[in-house]
């Protein structure tokens, strides 16, 4: 998923990679996603303008989903 990511962020632009990370699936996937990118992107490329949207993109995505991956972790215990 990070590297379809990656790709849409080249060929498009930081709108279109948040649109394609938030329409996949399973949310808990999708977080982990972003904490990847995120990492990624600050550390080996430095586009801090791309990790401050994406990051609160990111927590946007997993407070809107919290309720979800909190089932899914009980479900799982």
């Amino acid at each position: 998923m990070v590297e379809q990511a990656i790709a849409c962020l080249r060929e498009a632009d930081t709108f279109a990679t948040i649109e394609f990370l938030n329409q996949q699936y399973p949310a808990t996937a999708v977080v982990a996603a972003y904490n990847d990118l995120l990492k990624r992107l600050y550390w080996d490329e430095k586009r801090l303008d791309q990790v401050v949207a994406l990051g609160r993109a990111g927590l946007q995505f997993g407070l809107d989903h919290s309720n979800e991956m909190a089932r899914h972790d009980l479900a799982a215990a």
